[in-house]
């Protein structure tokens, strides 16, 4: 099947027929203790869009016969890094071309077994158990087996048989491809170069997406905590922002909506000047043309000729707007509105509404006052915080919201989260809080927080208890979380040497507890 064909399955092809790709892209994820398969698929639908309603997505054609040409060549390095800005579009387009990568052979030489996984806050795939507890699992359906580590598996061992099955030639021939996408939004863990192999055997190819981080240079620093910084060791695949043809593909793709409003500008040449490329804003402005559901358009086609380029510019004009509508309670509203997006930048996961209630309580005297804001900003964040937890339908926003904070601001907002962290054990350890009501936000992430804000050791130790171990319990049935945390303490505890000798026996006595 050509590109073309390819291309035509994964943007505007029969719905069924995908769902059935996304399916098989998640196979063996569902025979988890834990399952994570809905969460890969959910993120597979947002950025592929439904046969009615596709995601915009297009201008991107060369790029996925990049990916193709680095696939196919082999006189091509191993592994490939595709490093861009949030917003770029590395999601969207990983995730059409593993869809295109679908129609290829499932056996022989020509085969290419897809082992997919996006990292991502907002899907809630971003801890280091549920990245390679999924790895692992996708990578022995494509061996024809299945995980079976045992009740008290936790990441480091899931990571091991994740590099196991790396090595192993697959059993019906051809290759193995691992997509990762979203390394940067990691939370309490880091990719290094103990993730892939050194020398990669002749089957494996392996590609990775990332923004760069804050003190990063240049796309290199990634290939450097990979390991990948030698010569052929690895091929740098760039990606450029939209041009205007790709801004009118994007369009076309979607069935041109905006082709009724365009009767006094030329819109596809107003929006590659306004997005300047940016596939993010793109998508932007033309949500914001549409109305969504009930909620009518925020934007007028006459209104794009007063704007000026750049997500800046954007999000000054919606505050602008967003003042108009609250007028007399603008002070209240303008309050809460901030909170919530300073939270959901500072949040590693998907925030409930008591998360918020508890985390800023200065903020929301009563969830009536958070409904408003969440309602005031549910184009940029998403949930309804009871189903599902508020969190940015994008990385790039909660990077735009968390640039305006100065430094001692974002201190402020972290010591938010980790006094929510310290209540919550206290209260597990004091029995006034049963396992089973510990918010999941914080059991699945204080950890995280602590490793990210450099913490204490104290607080590290502290983990180590029964509640917080129940407490996993009751979240996941089973206490592979409280594993990883239990490591994070012992590593804590090596580096002290032996004036934590305690804490080291105190850590290893955890097993025999778990085998209970």
């Amino acid at each position: 099947m050509n590109l073309k064909a390819q291309r035509d399955l994964s943007i505007a092809g029969d719905v069924v027929g995908r769902d059935k790709i996304t399916i098989n892209l998640t196979r063996g994820l569902d025979e988890l203790p834990t399952r994570y398969d809905s969460r890969v698929q959910n993120f597979l639908e947002y950025y592929l869009g439904a046969k009615d309603h596709p995601a915009p997505f297009g201008g991107r054609a060369s790029d996925l016969a990049a990916l193709d040409a680095w696939l196919d060549d082999p006189a091509a390095p191993p592994y490939a890094s595709l490093i861009a800005p949030a917003g770029r579009g590395k999601s969207a387009l990983l995730a059409h071309w593993v869809t295109c990568l679908a129609s290829r052979p499932v056996t022989g030489a020509e085969a290419v077994h897809v082992v997919y996984f996006p990292i991502s806050i907002r899907f809630n795939t971003n801890l280091e158990t549920v990245v390679f507890a999924s790895l692992a699992a996708r990578m022995a359906h494509v061996y024809g087996e299945k995980v079976t580590p045992g009740r008290v598996a936790d990441a480091q061992q899931y990571r091991g048989v994740f590099s196991d099955y790396l090595r192993r030639t697959p059993p019906n021939g051809g290759r193995v491809l691992v997509v990762m996408d979203g390394l940067d939004e990691a939370a309490g863990w880091e990719a290094g170069a103990d993730l892939f192999p050194t020398v990669a055997p002749g089957h494996l190819r392996v590609i990775v997406a990332a923004r760069s981080l804050a003190l990063d240079k240049d796309e290199t620093a990634w290939l450097n905590r990979l390991g990948w910084e030698m010569p052929n060791r690895a091929k740098r695949i760039s990606l450029a922002g939209l041009d205007r043809d790709g801004v009118r593909d994007v369009l076309s793709q979607m069935g041109n909506p905006l082709d009724v409003l365009a009767t006094k500008i030329d819109l596809i040449s107003r929006l590659y000047e306004l997005s300047e490329g940016d596939p993010l804003l793109v998508r932007l402005y033309v949500e914001a043309l549409l109305p969504q559901g009930a909620q009518a358009a925020t934007l007028t086609p006459d209104d794009l000729a007063k704007l000026q380029p750049g997500l800046e510019a954007y999000f000054k004009r919606w505050f602008e707007e967003q003042q108009k509508l609250w007028g007399a309670a603008k002070p209240l509203q303008d309050k809460t509105v901030r909170g919530l997006l300073n939270l959901c930048a500072a949040a590693l996961g998907p925030l409930k509404k008591d998360d918020v209630l508890a985390l800023a309580p200065d903020i929301f005297e009563d969830s009536g006052l958070l409904d408003e804001a969440a309602a005031a900003v549910n184009r940029f964040i998403i949930g309804d915080g009871l189903a599902s937890g508020y969190v940015f339908s994008h990385p790039r926003l909660a990077e735009y919201f968390a640039g305006k904070l100065t430094n001692r601001e974002c201190e402020a907002w972290q010591a938010r989260f980790l006094q929510y962290g310290r209540d919550t054990l206290t209260g597990l350890e004091n029995k006034t809080l049963l396992p089973k009501n510990a918010p999941a936000y914080v059991v699945q992430y204080y950890a995280a927080h602590l490793a990210q804000t450099k913490a204490l050791t104290t607080d590290f130790y502290a983990l180590i208890c029964e509640g917080w171990l129940r407490a996993w319990e009751w979240l996941e049935g089973t206490p592979a979380g409280f594993l990883n945390d239990a490591d994070r303490a012992w590593q804590k505890a090596e580096a002290e040497g032996p004036a934590a000798l305690g804490q080291q026996i105190r850590v290893a006595l955890c097993l025999p507890v778990l085998l209970l």
